[in-house]
């Protein structure tokens, strides 16, 4: 009897092993749901920007997007700034470095910061040589309120950076409310953030630069019909961490109807098909059903995410709003291969 309890045992021990390494493998495990919640208030759509941390299906920070304006880079070795291109902020190089100088905006041409590239470089880091800036006098258009009243222009300027701190000098277009301040960056954290109103106080509405992996949010992206450029324009979506996050789309699920998200599996991954491409995930894996009047969500469009701890996820969307019909609640699931 003891023999055989014995053995009962061990082979309780052996399947109790077996199963957890098979769940490892992520072949009997439960995708994690997460949400963000960018649904209007007050009348204005897409009011936040959420910051989403897969290894902890955590919702790590939350913020309306006005409350800044300028966006500065913290790796010392890579500076960079950016305006905010979720309140329709644009840019334009004036080619002087005279910042006393008179600047008509009308005889400019401006262009909005795109998803694909301002994580990495803003366009008013265009002639920097390396770390040190040219001092080039921009002008910024603020964009709209959340209103959608103009918020006017700044002339703005780069005077020094030293791998700890920018000094950055900006007036109104008429150089009134003259400002020049240093901007201390921290790199805990992929950029810190300023608002041109009290520059003085540096926000850090990032989490820190390892604790987060997607941020939803308005931004601008230049959408194509066919081979040409037609137009800027705001859209609603899903940013990765230029700090070590990468994705891509796995096209293969998306073009055959019979592979489903949940055949997605580690072996299915090809690794240098990841990308730091900060929009890879975007913002078309919905589109607007006009038969319907509403989003609909393409939860058959599939991607690959490796966090900054090189953990692989598989990932999708399934819904773009909340249980009263509003848009702007993304729901998505993802499992940790």
């Amino acid at each position: 009897m003891k023999k055989i309890t014995l053995a009962f045992a061990a082979l309780i021990v052996l399947a109790a092993c077996e199963k957890k390494e098979e769940a490892f493998k992520g072949y009997f495990s439960v995708d994690t749901p997460g949400s963000a919640n960018l649904v209007a208030v007050n009348g204005v759509d897409y009011p936040s920007q959420v910051y989403y941390d897969l290894s902890t299906a955590e919702n790590k920070k939350q913020n309306i997007r006005d409350v800044w304006d300028l966006a500065l880079g913290c790796d010392a070795s890579k500076p960079n700034l950016f305006t905010n291109p979720s309140m329709l902020a644009s840019v334009a190089p004036t080619g002087s470095f005279d910042f006393d100088a008179t600047f008509n905006p009308d005889d400019f041409d401006f262009s909005h910061e795109r998803a694909g590239t301002f994580f990495h470089k803003g366009k008013m880091m265009k002639n920097w040589q390396g770390t040190t800036p040219d001092s080039e006098v921009f002008i910024i258009d603020l964009g709209k309120t959340l209103k959608n009243k103009n918020r006017g222009y700044k002339l703005f300027q780069v005077l020094s950076f030293d791998g700890v701190s920018y000094t950055i000098k900006f007036s109104d277009l008429d150089h009134s409310n003259l400002q020049e301040v240093t901007v201390n960056v921290d790199d805990t954290y992929t950029h810190v953030y300023i608002l041109f109103e009290n520059p003085e106080e540096v926000l850090t509405l990032e989490p820190p630069k390892e604790e987060w992996d997607i941020l939803f949010t308005k931004y601008m992206e230049r959408l194509y019909d066919g081979a040409a450029d037609t137009l800027d324009y705001s859209v609603t979506g899903a940013l990765i961490n230029p700090y070590k996050t990468v994705a891509y789309f796995h096209e293969e699920s998306y073009a055959d109807s019979t592979w489903n998200y949940t055949d997605l599996t580690r072996d299915d991954i090809e690794p240098n098909r990841y990308t730091s491409y900060s929009a890879v995930i975007g913002h078309d894996w919905k589109y607007y059903d006009l038969d319907v009047g509403a989003y609909s969500v393409m939860r058959d469009k599939c991607f690959f995410i490796k966090d900054g701890q090189e953990i692989e996820y598989r990932f999708h969307f399934t819904g773009f709003y909340d249980g009263e019909g509003r848009k702007g609640l993304i729901s998505f699931e993802h499992l940790q291969l």
